[in-house]
């Protein structure tokens, strides 16, 4: 019994802190930070969130360029400057990807002839895809 009211008293000092020997009527108490109670310290680095950084593995693939076809996607929507197409064997349908020379867009169609390490973009006209043509980008898929 005494050790434990001991150790609930060292551990009530240890979180509030010791009583002050200002006045033995008023009793102010001190916080103690929590790295203080670990054996070491809290780095900046390891308390900062890892969700705070965006997370994104880098591709170099192969893009080329469609524009409007007069169908849905694959995964239902209208296809718009944004949406990109991709093999889901490599990139997940849904994800959030930015394509150098492009921007950002999503992972919202498929192909036929998008197999493997290529993406195709969706460009506004005919023109603006022959512009594009067949290039090596970087892609980056942000999860």
């Amino acid at each position: 019994m005494r050790k434990s009211l001991i150790l609930f008293m060292i551990i009530v000092f240890a979180l509030v802190g010791a009583p002050s020997k200002i006045a033995p009527d008023k009793q102010v108490y001190r916080p103690v930070p929590v790295s203080a109670l670990i054996d070491k310290p809290i780095t900046h680095r390891e308390a900062s969130r890892k969700e705070d950084v965006p997370k994104y593995r880098e591709l170099l693939m192969e893009a080329t360029a469609y524009s409007y076809t007069g169908f849905r996607t694959f995964t239902g929507t209208w296809p718009k400057r944004g949406t990109i197409a991709v093999d889901p064997k490599v990139i997940p349908l849904g994800s959030r990807l930015w394509v150098e020379g492009y921007g950002f867009g999503e992972a919202e169609d498929t192909g036929g002839a998008i197999k493997g390490h290529i993406v195709d973009v969706f460009l506004e006209n005919e023109e603006a895809c022959r512009e594009w043509g067949r290039r090596k980008v970087k892609v980056r898929v942000y999860k």
